[in-house]
């Protein structure tokens, strides 16, 4: 798989290149290719796009047509230098027509001999605004950073919201489950609405709520930023989505009420409403359901990242979120594994310009969940223990989410921006476990608090930018919790009692200041300069009260990080290519109580990274990025005394080291042949880690012991490649996608260290048809197959996903039924689940429909699945009862 993976990338790349090089006009090509040409009886007719100050128009479309019948043969789209040509031509009349963006179409007429090359050059209007502009004929137009997708030209008119819109353009992929996005092969950090950032990094939101009905446009905008005082500086790699509305959603409050119930009292409510002024805008989201449907998930919160400093500073959007977000990831997951569920939230989120010079913007939301589980287990160690656990469960749980972002603009040169976030989270979780017929139970009370801030200062000399950004981030985690058995659960050597109180809290502090200024050189190349310092404190403290003394799991820990760097970049972001290369000096210096002796307390190293893309044509182009340095490990990574993340899990460490070194490179290729109706992207990955930690895994009992320790290097190289194929004359679209990794990670179980290998591949085929009225079908097959290997017991697991669609719609009245199988193989255990359901929606009138739905409509009672789990420790089959199935009949009502 890999290896096709790798041909195709080289076959793209080689035709790729040799278009690239006909391109050029360098005139001992030029001689040669004419040489070949009239050697081989090829005709061409090649030019330039010129706008009304005489510059190369990039982006524009040119058609060639043949006469006397006036027959679109060929499309093309000039290039980043304007240039355009069309090659192995017979003899004959034709006509080549080009248009910009709003512009009127511009023609001219040719002949066309034995063995002629033409060139035919344009002048063009470029001067029309954007948001004058229509979209071509074939819905899509690719204008620099910018792809534009005219909505109406894709879509069948049954889409209930925003995610069913993007799921249906090319180059865009959704996954639900984890509610993100991935345009031309990156991720999106947000979605804009009329160029405004109304939700303020939070994709799910829109995506859910945000209805189909008065979507125009949809942007893919590449390299974005949000102030025009960086206009001439393309120098961030953040994504982001624009949706273009009608002028019927404007200067009037639009809404969506649906309320519906059904069977076994399940219900679900929701009303969202959104308003867009010429000043102001705002949404807001008020839902309640029992049906399983989370309305606050893990993706919400760490979609509510502010975006200013990632997107300023040109790092990864995520990296700052992903940092932020590992206080939360023990218990803010969206469950999937439960039986019974209410949840209910409200939202709102305001955006306002009183001026030119201020723009303010707010949002917040509050979620609450209450839910049970039920869960039986066979657990399978290396270590040859095995029994079977019965869980159940409840959690009831609170969430609250606020952003603030003060835009102050007193000039075109001269910006002040202020963002600041506040989340908490309360919970309660009550467990029993029952093993060997032993009873045992826990209580968890886990409580988060999160303050973070940043003020950014930018003022612009001419071409040249100075920023001053200043950062905060505030964190505070305390749990409680209880445990008790009825009988003696753990071995004597823990000396763990039957029944314990054991609390935890945990804070980190962290802040930093950054400084960086960029000078323009030229039209071409920029300069940036930057110097940041940053310091970082993590202290944990946890007490454990029983019956028997303990020590070793009483921690009153600190650890602190002080970081000091300074860097240089150049980098060039006008033309075919583009890069940045960058030399980092870092200095990171590490304080802490842990009783246990490191090697060193201090690090300091040369950091280099580049960052480069070649664009072959508009449609086309292959990126490379590659970055080494230094990152730090945390304090539960480190702790010499045992901590326990659960009430049967604890973790220790013999690690000695403070720091560890990571080397990443990728390489991104991507063919969108818009006009073709194909898309291809291609991307591998490589990521070394030295001198990184590592597991060092044992049983006590039935409790396990995780021993953080370093370890040799681990490796890990990801494969992914995505084909979609639009058909132009049927409205059939086909996808195909292939994502591989292959994983080096040594590991130690009872400190014998094992080479581990791990293989995933996961791989997906879907047809889509797309009839405005009538009958449409989609069918999806997704097969995944994971796999360990070098360890004693060698583990895999297999699962084959199908899903179909069949639907009916006409002006009124949408019917569809679906159905989805899976099928799961680990060794012996074998697993089918079957599931059926149906949508039916019928419009009253413009604003009003009834909806009858059914999901899973063999299970209304019950619903029972068999999954797996597998790693290098242990393997895991698992029966669990999910949320059942439902029947509802509602009403929805738009105004």
């Amino acid at each position: 798989m890999l290896l096709f993976i790798f041909s195709m990338v080289i076959e793209h790349l080689s035709n790729s290149v040799i278009l690239m090089i006909t391109m050029r006009k360098h005139l001992a090509i030029a001689v040669l290719l004419l040489f070949a040409a009239t050697a081989m009886g090829q005709n061409s007719i090649s030019g330039s796009i010129f706008g009304n100050d005489s510059s190369a128009v990039a982006g524009s479309s040119v058609e060639l047509l043949q006469m006397p019948d006036s027959i679109v043969l060929l499309k093309t789209a000039s290039d980043a230098d304007g240039y355009y040509r069309f090659e192995n031509l017979k003899k004959g009349s034709y006509l080549v027509r080009t248009s910009t963006l709003g512009g009127k179409p511009v023609a001219k007429k040719v002949m066309l001999w034995s063995n002629s090359n033409v060139e035919v050059n344009f002048k063009v209007d470029d001067t029309i605004l954007m948001d004058e502009v229509k979209v071509l004929s074939t819905g899509i137009h690719i204008s620099g950073d910018t792809t534009s997708y005219s909505v109406s030209r894709f879509t069948t008119g049954s889409e209930k919201n925003l995610k069913d819109v993007l799921e249906k353009l090319p180059n865009i992929q959704v996954d639900d489950k984890a509610k993100s996005i991935t345009a031309n092969g990156k991720q999106v950090s947000r979605i804009l609405l009329e160029k405004q950032d109304l939700f303020q990094g939070n994709t799910s939101v829109p995506m859910d709520n945000l209805s189909a009905d008065g979507i125009k446009q949809v942007d893919i905008i590449d390299n974005y930023s949000e102030f025009n005082i960086y206009d001439g500086f393309h120098t961030t790699n953040e994504t982001v989505l624009n949706v273009g509305v009608s002028d019927k959603m404007k200067n009037k409050l639009k809404g969506e009420a649906e309320a519906t119930g059904g069977v076994l009292n399940k219900y679900k409510a929701k009303n969202s409403s959104i308003y867009i002024g010429k000043k102001s805008m705002f949404s807001g989201i008020i839902a309640s359901n029992n049906i399983g449907n989370s309305l606050l998930t893990f993706q919400d919160i760490m979609q509510f990242s502010g975006g200013l400093q990632n997107m300023l500073s040109g790092d990864d959007p995520m990296v700052r979120m992903t940092k932020l977000m590992e206080t939360y990831s023990d218990f803010i997951v969206e469950r999937k594994d439960i039986n019974k569920a209410e949840s209910s939230l409200a939202s709102l989120n305001f955006i306002a310009n009183p001026s030119k010079q201020l723009k303010i913007s707010a949002n917040g939301i509050y979620g609450y969940n209450d839910s049970k589980s039920r869960s039986e287990h066979d657990y399978n160690y290396l270590s040859g223990l095995q029994y079977s656990d019965t869980i159940t469960e409840s959690s009831r749980q609170h969430n609250a989410l606020m952003n603030l972002k003060v835009q102050y603009m007193p000039s075109a040169d001269f910006n002040i921006i202020y963002s600041n976030s506040l989340m908490f989270s309360d919970k309660k979780t009550d467990r029993n476990d029952m093993v060997y017929s032993n009873a045992l139970n826990s209580q968890t009370k886990p409580r988060t608090a999160n303050v973070q801030g940043n003020l950014t200062i930018v003022k612009r000399f001419g071409k040249n930018v100075l920023n001053l950004i200043l950062d905060y981030s505030l964190q505070n985690l305390r749990q409680n919790s209880f445990f008790s058995a009825r009988s003696d659960y753990y071995l004597e050597m823990l000396n763990l009692s039957k029944q314990y109180d054991y609390s935890t809290k945990r804070k980190s502090n962290e802040y930093s200041a950054n400084i960086f200024y960029m000078h323009r050189l030229n039209d071409d190349y920029y300069l940036r300069v930057a110097m940041k310092g940053r310091h970082e404190s993590q202290n944990l403290n946890s007490q454990l009260t029983q019956s028997v003394e303990n020590k070793w799991f009483d921690n009153d820990s600190r650890l602190q990080y002080n970081d000091y760097n300074a860097d240089a970049s150049l980098g060039k972001d006008r033309g075919k290519l583009t890069y940045e290369m960058r030399l980092r000096y870092s200095l990171l210096h590490a304080n802490t109580n842990i009783d246990r002796k490191f090697v060193t307390s201090q690090c300091a190293m040369l950091s280099p990274m580049l960052k480069a893309r070649y664009s072959f044509s508009m449609s086309h182009f292959l990126s490379l990025s590659w970055e080494y340095g230094a990152k730090e490990n945390p304090i539960l990574s480190l702790l010499a005394n045992g901590y326990m993340s659960s009430y049967n899990h604890i973790a220790t460490s013999s690690a000695d080291r403070f720091f560890y070194k990571t080397n990443s490179i990728s390489a991104t290729h991507a063919l969108m042949l818009q006009y073709l109706g194909l898309s291809i992207f291609n991307m591998l990955s490589f990521d070394d880690v030295k001198n990184g930690l590592t597991s060092n895994n044992s049983l006590f009992g039935l409790t396990n012991l995780t021993e953080s320790r370093i370890g040799p290097d681990r490796k890990n190289l990801t494969a992914r490649s995505f084909i979609q194929y639009r058909f132009l004359n049927v409205p059939l679209n086909v996808n195909a996608s292939v994502n591989y990794t292959y994983a080096y990670m040594p590991v130690y179980n009872f400190n014998e260290l094992f080479k581990a290998k791990s293989d995933n591949v996961t791989l997906m085929l879907q047809m889509t048809t797309r009839y405005k009225k009538g009958l449409n079908g989609q069918l999806q097959w997704t097969m995944s197959r994971s796999a360990f290997r070098g360890m004693p017991v060698n583990n895999s697991m297999h699962t084959h996903d199908v899903e179909g669609l069949v639907s009916w719609q006409n002006d009124k009245l949408y019917a569809g039924v679906n159905a989805r199988a899976n099928f799961y193989r680990q060794g012996n255990i074998h697993a089918d689940n079957l599931y059926y359901g149906f949508d039916i929606r019928y419009d009253i009138s413009k604003t009003m429909s009834l909806t009858l739905t059914g999901h899973d409509v063999l299970h209304l009672k019950e619903r029972r699945q068999t999954i797996g789990q597998i790693d290098t420790y242990y393997s895991i089959v698992s029966r669990v009862w999910y949320m059942p199935g439902n029947i509802l009949l509602g009403l929805k009502i738009k105004y």
